[in-house]
């Protein structure tokens, strides 16, 4: 760490592409926060801030990123990071070599299979899921807003009269827009992010949505597979690498 012409450089170290917020304090008792740095390759970061006129600068470094379920390995393992929040209509979930399988039979019209992170995160927050959406139905993947116990932002996926991708928050509704076959039946990534008050919806690392929304205190993650009553045949969507990041409350 070093001091010139009113300014504080330190370096960060860390995995190459993990995340960071650096918080700032005068008394290690109220912190702030400086930023979310990301380590690129090399696996240091100079980081830089202004002294103000400060006698004493604490700053500290927490990782940022929040490994959901990176790897299902058996059914167990997602109820420590998860909490099942709907199962009606004889849902059937398995974990095969590494991912987990939601089944849902049209059978019982109207079934559904919801989880919701039991970790909930603040500020900018970045949701990333890999589907597998085949069969017949919809799988939702999603930021809650624990404000209003509630969904914020939605991408969809459903195999209606129309297969269609579609995704939601405040006024935004694409339903229908990318009615397309090539985002069923193959892994696809959906990524949510939010920057202040824009929610960013991303399709295989391609921004193809941004709104503006009130934004809540607090979110948690979810996603849901469910079947529809008016389709004969199954919502078989299988689920892997979930990975979220952003900073806890």
């Amino acid at each position: 760490m070093g001091i010139s012409n009113g300014m504080i450089r330190f370096v960060l170290n860390g995995l190459v592409g993990s995340n960071y917020v650096i918080q700032i304090s005068s008394n290690l008792v109220t912190w702030s926060r400086l930023g979310m740095y990301t380590i690129p390759t090399g696996g240091s970061l100079l980081i830089t801030d202004y002294t103000n006129g400060f006698l004493k600068r604490f700053f500290r470094a927490e990782p940022t990123t929040v490994s959901i379920m990176e790897n299902f390995t058996n059914a167990p393992n997602y109820t420590n990071a998860w909490q099942v929040v709907g199962n009606t209509g004889g849902i059937v979930t398995t974990c095969t070599n590494g991912n987990l399988r939601v089944q849902a039979s049209t059978n019982n019209p109207g079934s559904a299979f919801t989880m919701l992170s039991k970790e909930s995160l603040t500020g900018d927050v970045d949701y990333s899921v890999q589907l597998n959406h085949q069969g017949f139905g919809r799988t939702f993947v999603g930021l809650w807003s624990v404000a209003s116990n509630n969904w914020l932002a939605l991408s969809v996926l459903d195999t209606d009269d129309t297969a269609y991708l579609a995704f939601s928050a405040g006024t935004l509704s694409t339903e229908y827009k990318y009615a397309s076959e090539p985002y069923l039946n193959r892994w696809v990534n959906l990524q949510i992010k939010t920057v202040g008050n824009t929610v960013q919806f991303f399709v295989n690392g391609v921004l193809f949505e941004a709104t503006t929304v009130a934004m809540p205190a607090a979110f948690r993650f979810g996603f849901s597979v469910g079947s529809v009553p008016w389709k004969s045949g199954d919502n078989d969507t299988s689920i892997r690498s979930l990975t979220v990041s952003g900073s806890k409350p």
